[in-house]
C-alpha cells in the first residue's frame, strides 16, 4: 500500500467540516466501508483492484464529514516514471450514497473536488472517471463533473455500451417486458427439466471455470475477458461481497453457468459459460430468469448486463441479440463515457498519446481476432 496521508479540501470555502484520507485503509477495512454504500460495486473492491492491477497500483481515498466517512473511491494509478507522468482511473466511482442516508449533492461535489486535488493537482496525473449513471440516478451528475471539478468527456476513449434493466418493476412486469422471441425461448427452456443452483462458495467458481474452459476450447474464440480473476475474487472477498454463481444442471451435470455480482443496489453480469448441452436446452434463458427473480426478491434497483462485446472478443450479433431481447421493455441501452481532468502537460501528452496508440492497436487486434475466429469455425 502507498503511504497514508490526510488532506483537506482547499477548493471550497464552505467545506470546513470535510477532510479526506488517502491510502489509509487496508483491504479488510476497505471491504467493510464498501458494504456501507448503496452505490458500491465489485469493481471498487480491493480484491478486484489487486487481482486486476496489482496492489502497488491501487489507491483509495475516503471523504469524511467531521469523523464520518461519507464518500470513497478506489483509483488505479499507473505511472510513467521517466516522464514523471501517469494516469489515475476510477471505474464506476466514486461511491457517495450511504445506505439509509439521504442523497446530498454536496457530498458528490466534495468527493469530485478532493479526487481532483489529490490525483490531478498534487500528483500531477490525468484523472479519469467512468461514472455509472442511468435515468433515475443523481440529477445533473454529468453537469457537476464539468462545472464543479472541471472534468471533460474523453471522446477518443471507447464508450461503455451496455443494457440496463429497471428492477423496480414487478417480476410479472419483467417477464412480460421481454421481447416475444426471448420470452418464447424462456418458456421452451423451462420445459427441459433443468435444475438451477446459486452459490457464493469458491467451489462454485471452480465448476464455472471448468465449463468456461470447455466452452472456450469448443468455440475457439480469442479471450480478452478478466475471467482469470474470478477464483481470486471468490477466495479473497468476504461472503457478503462475493459474486453469485448460478449453475444449470441437466441430469446432475452442470451444463451452463452465469456469474452475477451485487454489492450495492446495482447488479452486474460478469461472466457466462455454456456447454453444448446447455445451448441445446436453452439453459441461459432459465439461468438469467432465476437470477432476475433472486435480484428482484433482494430489492435490487438496477441490473447491468454489461453490454455487447465487439467482434474479435468472443462477442457478436447473437451475444447482443440475447441481451437486447432480455432488456425488451424492461430497460434501455446506455452509452457511458469516460471523463478526465488533467493539470499536468506531461501527463496530458503522454496519456493521450498512449490512448491513441492503444486505440489503434485495439482496433487492429479486434479485427485480426475476428478473422481468426471465423477461420477457426470454418469446417475443415
Amino acid at each position: 500500500m502507498n503511504s497514508p496521508r490526510i488532506g483537506s479540501n482547499d477548493s471550497a470555502n464552505d467545506s470546513a467540516a470535510f477532510h479526506y484520507a488517502v491510502d489509509s485503509l487496508g483491504a479488510a477495512e476497505w471491504n467493510t466501508l464498501l458494504a456501507e454504500f448503496s452505490d458500491a460495486v465489485i469493481h471498487q473492491s480491493a480484491a478486484f483492484g489487486a487481482l486486476r492491477w496489482g496492489t502497488e497500483e491501487v489507491s483509495n481515498i475516503v471523504l469524511y464529514e467531521d469523523d464520518q466517512p461519507v464518500a470513497a473511491a478506489q483509483v488505479i494509478v499507473v505511472r510513467m516514471p521517466l516522464l514523471r507522468a501517469g494516469v489515475a482511473h476510477c471505474k464506476f466511482g466514486p461511491m457517495w450514497r450511504r445506505r439509509g442516508q439521504p442523497e446530498r449533492t454536496e457530498i458528490y461535489e466534495q468527493i469530485l473536488q478532493v479526487m481532483r486535488d489529490e490525483y490531478a493537482v498534487r500528483r500531477g496525473l490525468a484523472l479519469r472517471l467512468k461514472p455509472w449513471e442511468t435515468i433515475g440516478t443523481l440529477p445533473g451528475q454529468l453537469a457537476m463533473l464539468r462545472q464543479t471539478a472541471g472534468f471533460a468527456i474523453q471522446a477518443q476513449l471507447p464508450l461503455y455500451h451496455t443494457y440496463i434493466l429497471d428492477m423496480s418493476r414487478s417480476i410479472e412486469e419483467l417477464r412480460a417486458g421481454f421481447h416475444s422471441k426471448w420470452r418464447y425461448n424462456l418458456k421452451k427452456a423451462e420445459k427441459q427439466a433443468l435444475t438451477i443452483t446459486r452459490s457464493s462458495d469458491p467451489t462454485a467458481a471452480e465448476t464455472f471455470m471448468r465449463l468456461y474452459r470447455a466452452m472456450r476450447d469448443i468455440k475457439n474464440f480469442v479471450d480478452t475477458s478478466e475471467i482469470d480473476i474470478l477464483p481470486g475474487l471468490m477466495r479473497d472477498l468476504p461472503e457478503n461481497l462475493r459474486p453469485s454463481v448460478f449453475i444449470a444442471h441437466s441430469e446432475g451435470e452442470p451444463v451452463a453457468a452465469i456469474v452475477i455480482s451485487r454489492v450495492g443496489d446495482t447488479a452486474y453480469y460478469l461472466f457466462g459459460a455454456t456447454a453444448n448441452e446447455g445451448r441445446s436446452s436453452g439453459a441461459s434463458y432459465v439461468l438469467f430468469w432465476n437470477a432476475l427473480c433472486w435480484l428482484r426478491e433482494s430489492d435490487c434497483r438496477w441490473f447491468d448486463l454489461v453490454g455487447s462485446r465487439p467482434q474479435g472478443t468472443g462477442g457478436g450479433a447473437g451475444y447482443r441479440r440475447f441481451k437486447s431481447g432480455m432488456t425488451g421493455d424492461n430497460g434501455e441501452e446506455y452509452h457511458m463515457a469516460d471523463w478526465e481532468v488533467c493539470h499536468n502537460i506531461r501527463s496530458y501528452i503522454a496519456v493521450h498519446g498512449g490512448t491513441r496508440l492503444r486505440a489503434i492497436l485495439r482496433d487492429v487486434r479486434h479485427g485480426l481476432n475476428g478473422i481468426r475466429e471465423r477461420l477457426l469455425r470454418r469446417p475443415g
